[in-house]
């Protein structure tokens, strides 16, 4: 913004005073009908209400609290260190025990159980490949010819998704009624989901 200003001026100042003129004759006809209203009684009234406002709004200010300053890192952390004194008292005190959050670590003792190993800490669970290879190994046996014709017709990854489902694979239905229902709700799985348990 200084610069722009600067620049204004250095422009103004480098202008002939005849180009100057039309805007100073402007100015100086808009200054003198101001003076002229403001020596009318409805310009007086009108420049002590402003000066009303003024100082009412400068008294709201005065009275209003103090704005918090922010402190820097450095006087914070001076802040919050505790003094000599309060360490000695606090130094006193017993240390409370390390308190940790979820389970405990592979090995660690669970101390809510008299100090026996946790038995999460003895199987860790299985994750990321290990843990699809385990789910794919139980997936029920699905009729081959239904597989070709739900892959032909794009629906082979929801079909397996279906019939993973508990709610799908407890009522055991077969791959063709599964396949069926995601013809009919044209490939969502939910829909074909709702579709089946409605009928079953």
């Amino acid at each position: 913004m200084p610069d722009i200003a600067k620049a204004a001026g250095e422009a103004w100042k480098s202008l002939a005073a005849a180009e100057k003129a039309p805007y100073e004759a402007k100015a100086k006809a808009q200054k003198d009908e101001h003076d002229a209203y403001v020596k009318t009684e409805e310009g007086q009234a009108a420049l002590k209400a402003h000066k009303d406002a003024v100082s009412e709004a400068q008294k709201e200010v005065k009275g209003a609290p103090a704005p918090v300053e922010k402190k820097s890192g450095k006087r914070k952390a001076e802040e919050d260190e505790p003094d000599a004194e309060q360490e000695e008292e606090d130094g006193a005190k017993e240390p409370s025990p390390k308190k940790t959050r979820g389970r405990p670590a592979k090995g660690e003792k669970d101390s809510a159980k008299g100090g026996e190993e946790s038995p999460k800490a003895a199987k860790p669970k299985a994750k990321g490949k290990a843990k699809a290879k385990a789910a794919a190994s139980e997936q029920p046996e699905v009729d081959a010819a239904v597989l070709d014709e739900a892959d032909k017709l794009g629906l082979k990854g929801p079909v397996l998704n279906l019939i993973n489902r508990e709610e799908i694979a407890c009522k055991n239905f077969k791959a063709q009624e599964i396949l069926s229902a995601l013809k009919q709700s044209k490939g969502l799985v939910n829909k074909a989901k709702n579709i089946l348990l409605a009928g079953a």
